[in-house]
């Protein structure tokens, strides 16, 4: 486990020594390479790994435009067939899809304050657990990272793109399509209905054969029991966070209000997450991912809204906590034992 701490205190540090926003934007750049590199070269390192593997092993010709469209999830496949029908190997589809989620994550991280901070504690959950692990939701994360920027600059348009672009990736990311009826809102529980009401049946209508899948294998368990064991503990983390918000609340709506009807609206839907999980744990831990990374720039924001001392206590405590988090996880868990150690990289 020692790279990943290794490679989380240092950051850390540096972090913390960035004298200006400026400075943060600059080492959140380098670091965003580091991390391309770093989970992009990876070896034998991830759960997914292996069956990614022989995904993209028992990958054929090219099937046309219909039929790949209609499978659903084209843009992964499309990128896949287009890698090895060109003889590149699964190792650079591990490498661009790791590029394009640090890239996105890196154009997320200037909507904070601190934007190598906002990447520090994204390092733990974010990169290891879901960018080292499941290329499909990573990449799908990413562009709904890249919505979530645009629907910060009030721009509709690329909000729907960006969002259709994850589904593309990922089936679950199309249900954050009502997001297009709020940009540029209040948000408030019957703006939020309403925009359920209107683009739910889209959503519905889009990812219906998907749907009925996810229902059958984490609700129904019709293939067996299928659970995730740690959705409650990332859950907790989403509660955490949106906590701070809650505490700083009338401050961010005076001192961010850019930010504050983002903060508002993925709060809300944090906590629409609870039935979702008492429903199925499984997508508890796929939703838990998206939610996230607002989440932390929440715990960022709020941060920003302190004081000298107080706000580097802050600060301090949050990276602390991940970290701990991080450890705790390496320290107990089978599957980051059996998945991330050691190690391995064709580049370092």
């Amino acid at each position: 486990m020692y790279p990943y701490l290794s490679i989380y205190l240092i950051v850390s540090l540096l972090a913390f020594a960035a004298k200006s926003r400026q400075q943060g934007m600059l080492l959140a750049g380098i670091f965003s390479l580091f991390i391309a590199l770093f989970a992009g070269t990876r070896i034998w390192v991830g759960c997914d790994y292996f069956g990614y593997l022989m995904r993209f092993q028992g990958i054929g010709q090219f099937p046309g435009w219909t039929e790949l469209l209609s499978e659903g999830e084209a843009g992964f496949q499309g990128l896949s067939i287009f890698l090895k029908s060109n003889d590149f190997s699964y190792s650079a589809l591990i490498f661009i899809c790791s590029s394009l989620y640090m890239f996105c994550l890196f154009r997320f991280s200037r909507l904070a304050r601190w934007p190598l901070a906002l990447l520090v504690l994204c390092f733990p959950i974010l990169v290891i657990q879901l960018g080292m692990s499941g290329m499909r939701q990573a990449l799908a994360t990413g562009f709904l990272l890249l919505s979530i920027s645009s629907f910060v600059e009030g721009r509709r348009l690329w909000v729907a793109v960006w969002i259709l672009v994850a589904w593309q990736f990922h089936t679950s990311a199309i249900m954050f399509l009502p997001l297009i009826m709020l940009v540029g809102k209040n948000i408030s529980a019957p703006r939020i209905a309403l925009a359920l009401a209107l683009l739910g049946p889209v959503v519905i209508l889009l990812a219906q054969d998907r749907f009925e899948v996810y229902s059958e294998r984490y609700i129904q368990q019709s293939y067996g029991e299928n659970a995730s064991s740690g959705a409650w503990l990332r859950y907790a983390v989403i509660v955490v966070c949106f906590t701070s918000f809650r505490w700083r609340y009338h401050a961010v709506k005076a001192q961010h209000p850019e930010l504050f009807e983002l903060l508002r609206l993925f709060m809300f839907i944090g906590i629409a997450l609870l039935p979702m999980g008492l429903l199925s744990t499984v997508a508890l831990h796929r939703m838990v991912f998206y939610v996230l990374p607002v989440a932390i720039l929440a715990v960022l924001v709020a941060a920003a809204t302190l004081r000298g001392s107080m706000r580097s206590a802050f600060l301090f405590g949050a990276i602390f906590s991940f970290g701990a988090y991080m450890f705790v996880w390496f320290s107990y868990s089978r599957h980051a034992r059996i998945c991330y150690i050691p190690y391995d990289s064709w580049f370092f």
